[in-house]
């Protein structure tokens, strides 16, 4: 249970790393890998 927060967590974080990138730099976030 705690395993799945952690991951959900996780896809959470990237989530919000990739838009803040993208709102800072339009059309600059396209290199940014998605696992």
């Amino acid at each position: 249970m705690h395993q799945i927060l952690l991951v959900a967590a996780d896809i959470l974080f990237d989530d919000a790393i990739a838009i803040f990138i993208r709102v800072k730099y339009p059309g600059g976030g396209d290199h940014i890998v998605h696992k």
